[in-house]
């Protein structure tokens, strides 16, 4: 194996502070002692391949170095510290697109909470305009769409609320109702460590398919801001940058191929709707190449 030159220090400089971000000792170990002793890509696939736990972080790091590695020369390092940072950040996240209106995101209840803590990556909750999103993506609004559709979507609902163990009322009297209350309310919470997001999310969403209650409603949303642990007083009034926020998360979704609730996207992979976590947990754990 062919030791690093010294033109090549400043890339492995900033691939240590990277692997840093790996997680575990022997990961980080592993993949160090790699750099450090060739930048060749089949090494670095070798310790990939042979690493079994949090496969997730070592395949997008890996096939993002890879690339460059090929092109080293002993002159260049061939990608900035930057694009390793940035890389860094979006292979330990998962982009989780949704409807606060979306029944199949209320049956999906904590199933992606608990998949985000069994694989060691964060979730990025990004509540989008669904109705907003079906028009730009040849999608049809529940309303208008043919009564076979509507009484299939009905059946399906129903088996997935007994197959989850969730109960659902199937004609909520409050849906549909404006989305952007209690959308903002999640996107305010962000940054706000007092909560759980994922606890608020559901709880707004109970709060409209079981218990009947109006998520377009002020008081509504700071009863769920209150119960999942946040200040009641995120729901006073709806912030611009929120509102903004919810409109750029749903040009991301469609920027990203997402065209339904809920939507798990992951590096490049999409999974749609809540019977794919499974998918997402093989692929997540490395079962799905």
């Amino acid at each position: 194996m062919s030791r690093i030159s010294t033109s090549s220090c400043d890339f492995y400089n900033e691939a240590s502070r990277v692997v840093v971000l790996l997680g575990p000792c022997d990961q980080r170990n592993a993949l160090n002692d790699a750099l450090s002793k060739a930048l060749r890509p089949r090494d670095l696939w070798n310790i990939y391949l042979h690493n079994s736990v949090n496969r997730f972080r070592l395949r997008n790091i890996v096939s993002r170095l890879k690339s460059p590695l090929e092109r080293f020369d002993g002159a260049t390092p061939g990608i900035h510290p930057a694009k390793i940072a940035k890389a860094c950040a979006e292979m330990t996240e998962l982009h989780y697109f949704f409807s606060v209106l979306s029944p199949f995101t209320y049956l999906a209840g904590d199933g992606l909470e608990q998949l985000a803590k069994k694989h060691g990556v964060t979730i990025r909750y990004k509540p989008i305009d669904i109705i907003d999103l079906f028009g730009r993506t040849g999608g049809v609004a529940p309303k208008d769409r043919h009564p076979s559709r509507k009484a299939y979507r009905l059946q399906e609902l129903a088996r997935i609320s007994k197959l989850n163990g969730l109960d659902i009322n199937l004609a909520p009297a409050h849906w549909p109702t404006n989305p952007l209350p209690a959308s903002c309310a999640i996107i305010a919470a962000e940054g706000n460590d007092s909560g759980d997001r994922g606890a608020l999310v559901r709880a707004l969403l109970q709060s409209c398919w079981l218990d009947e209650k109006d998520i377009g409603r002020a008081e509504v949303v700071a009863d769920c801001l209150e119960r999942a642990g946040y200040p009641r007083m995120i729901a006073d009034s709806l912030d611009p940058n929120s509102e903004t926020a919810f409109k750029e998360n749903t040009n991301e979704a469609v920027s990203r191929n997402v065209f339904g609730s809920p939507t798990y996207v992951a590096g490049d992979q999409v999974f749609w709707g809540q019977d794919r976590l499974p998918h997402l947990d093989a692929w997540l754990g490395g079962e799905l190449e």
